[in-house]
Order: C-alpha cells, then sequence, then structure tokens
C-alpha cells in the first residue's frame, strides 16, 4: 500500500508476477495515486518503494520515470516525488470535424462538446477545442490539423475525443507515436461509442410493416469515408428484413448517398425517389434527422398525407426541436449520453484502467406519438 508523507518503517511487501518488474511497479503505484492520493502529495522515497515491491532502487527510478513522462507524478530534485494535478499539465483535446457555424447541422456536435468539457472539468482535466472544417470528399490537409499535431508533439495532449471525425494519417501517426489515448466513432477506432443504427433499422422496419406497408423507402447518409460507416451495412439489414416478410425492396426508393451537410440534399433525395416509378412507396424509414428536417417540405408541398399515404419513422436527437407538422415515429437517441459514455471512456484509457468493452452501441428511445415527447401536465 502506498501512502504519502512519511516513509512507513515496515512498509507492505508487494508481490510482482511478470516481467519487466518496471513495468509491473509503474502499473501498481499509478493504481495507488490515481485512487488514493491528492496532486502535491509526497510518494514514499526510492528506496521505501523499493522494499514494498522487494525490487532494486533502479526498477523504481524507472517506474518512476514512466509516471513522470506520463504526467501522473512530478520528480523534484533533492526532495522526492509529487503527485501532480491530473494531467500533469496537459489537455484533453477535443477533435472536431464540422462547420459549427452551419446551425441546421449543429446540435448533436454542440451538445456532445459541452458535455465531454463538463466531464473532464468534473475531473479536474484541462481541455482544448479543435475545429476542423473539411467538405466530404475533400482532401485533407496538414495545415489543418496543424496546431492540433504541434501540440502532441510538444508532449501537451493526454488524450483525445473525436467527434465527428475520421482518422486520419496527418494526426492519427502523431497521437499513436505518442501512445495518446483517444476515443471515438466505435466503427472507426478502437475504443469509442456508436448509436445503434442497425437497432433502428429492424425497428423502423419492422414496425412499418408491422402497419401494413409493403413498398418501403430508405434515407440516409453512408460516409464513403468512414471504414466501418453503419448506415451503409444497414441497407443489408433492411433488404433482409423485407425478404423476410416476402415484401420486394426497390433500389430505386434506397437514397443513402444524401449529405445532410449540403443543404436540401432531403428534399431532392426524397422527391427523386418519390417521381422514381408510377408506383409509390407506402412507408418511409430516415436515418438522419437533418435529412428529414430537410425532407418535411418535399412531403408537404406534393401533397402526401401522412400516415395515410405514407407512414414514417425517423431517427431523432434528443432536445433538437425538429417535429414534422404530422404524425411520425421516432427512434430518439441523446446525444448527451453518447458524449459522457466517450468521455467515461477517455478517462478509464488516460488513468490506464480496463476499458470493457472497447466498443459501446447506445440503445434508442422509442417514440410512438407527440405525446410522448411532450407530455400532458397532469
Amino acid at each position: 500500500m502506498i501512502e504519502s508523507g512519511r516513509d512507513s518503517p515496515q512498509p507492505t511487501r508487494i508481490t510482482l508476477h511478470r516481467s519487466p518488474l518496471y513495468e509491473q511497479c509503474a502499473d501498481h503505484i499509478r493504481s495507488e495515486v490515481t485512487a488514493k492520493l491528492q496532486p502535491g502529495e509526497k510518494l514514499p522515497s526510492e528506496s521505501n518503494l523499493a522494499k514494498q515491491f522487494s525490487v532494486s532502487v533502479f526498477t523504481i527510478r524507472e517506474a518512476l520515470r514512466i509516471l513522470a513522462d506520463e504526467g501522473i507524478v512530478e520528480r523534484r530534485h533533492g526532495s522526492g516525488t509529487y503527485v501532480t494535478t491530473p494531467a500533469g499539465g496537459r489537455h484533453v483535446a477535443i477533435l472536431v470535424e464540422a462547420n459549427l457555424r452551419d446551425l441546421r447541422f449543429t446540435y448533436f456536435f454542440l451538445r456532445a462538446i459541452h458535455q465531454l468539457q463538463s466531464v473532464f472539468e468534473s475531473e479536474g482535466f484541462g481541455h482544448r477545442l479543435y475545429v476542423h472544417v473539411r467538405a466530404v470528399g475533400e482532401t485533407p490537409k496538414p495545415s489543418n490539423y496543424a496546431q492540433f499535431v504541434e501540440d502532441v508533439e510538444k508532449r501537451q495532449v493526454c488524450g483525445v475525443a473525436v467527434v465527428g471525425a475520421i482518422p486520419s494519417s496527418f494526426w492519427m501517426k502523431s497521437v499513436t507515436t505518442q501512445r495518446i489515448p483517444i476515443v471515438g466513432y466505435a466503427s472507426d477506432y478502437d475504443w469509442g461509442v456508436d448509436l445503434d443504427y442497425i437497432g433502428m433499422v429492424k425497428r423502423g422496419t419492422s414496425y412499418l410493416l408491422e402497419q401494413g406497408c409493403d413498398r418501403l423507402a430508405l434515407m440516409g447518409w453512408a460516409n464513403p469515408e468512414s471504414a466501418g460507416d453503419l448506415t451503409a451495412r444497414s441497407i443489408s439489414d433492411f433488404k433482409a428484413i423485407l425478404h423476410e416478410h416476402g415484401v420486394s425492396a426497390n433500389d430505386a426508393w434506397i437514397r443513402v448517398g444524401l449529405n445532410p451537410t449540403i443543404s436540401g440534399a432531403g428534399w431532392e433525395g426524397f422527391r427523386e425517389a418519390w417521381s422514381a416509378s408510377d408506383e409509390k412507396p407506402n412507408g418511409l424509414l430516415v436515418l438522419d434527422d437533418v435529412l428529414f428536417q430537410d425532407t418535411i417540405p418535399a412531403i408537404l408541398e406534393l401533397g402526401i398525407r401522412v400516415p395515410e399515404q405514407l407512414a414514417i419513422v425517423t431517427y431523432a436527437n434528443r432536445g433538437s426541436g425538429i417535429h414534422a407538422p404530422f404524425p411520425v415515429a421516432r427512434m430518439e437517441c441523446d446525444p448527451d449520453l453518447y458524449a459522457r459514455s466517450l468521455g467515461e471512456m477517455l478517462l478509464k484509457l488516460m488513468r490506464r484502467q480496463l476499458v470493457e468493452p472497447p466498443k459501446v452501441l447506445l440503445p434508442f428511445r422509442w417514440i410512438e406519438s407527440e405525446a410522448e415527447i411532450h407530455p400532458s401536465p397532469k
């Protein structure tokens, strides 16, 4: 047991079971410091720690060097070793790739940023926001990430929380070289959080079929840059469910190349699907709330009666304020919960704690009527 202040005259011995010994010692000391000591508290002397771990002073010195490099402890010449601030003066980077001036598209990102900042501040970690604006398909430029990469290479960053950014060699190389923990979308990073898009596709499609819809359309955004884009994978699930119910899938009604950052993408995509043939869809599944917001004017302009002619299920972000003037079923996700889950995962990684599972799927809330969103006061 590591205690701050005076050296214990009869220290508790700690048995180590694997090599290298200095890394094992560092793991034990790190856990004790994180769980029990406060910034500014002094660790026992090297000789006392060596007795506790039954190793040489040289081994303990190497272990403390590792912790000093991580910013967990500070070694003061002639005085001893002290616990630093949570990140040793370094900060957590919140890396965002989005145009935050586009008010149609920013609700999820702004909520996520705010919650991440709250998570890190509550644990005493400083943070810095890095925002990069890049259109989908536009070649990323090293200059866009210059400040972020510079801070990483100066060892000023202790962790990275990514919101909406696909891994890029321009900045990933520096992060991995420094062995800095990083979290983001679970489909693109080793540790991360995703919304349950596949579950939404299955629930939404099944619901429309249960309503008697037998001509279903699908709208979404499949990002070609994402290695594990869930919207693209959802097409096969959509078609499989239709096939199980003996319903044919019409490819002309499946529109998943609609970039929600482009104003009017949903409006144009829906009109194209609706006019693709004389036969019209009687069920619509939308996997993006901004696309749905763009789709509403097209439905109204075409004079489509909802839900008599067209039943609709749409993705929604809790609190976004996007509502339709006609009844729709909503698959609501909570951006605050998403960001908190992401931030808490990063905190564990920075503290070298076990993260299990490394990839988390967040559930969605099924809402079948507006009354569930805005209940009448009792």
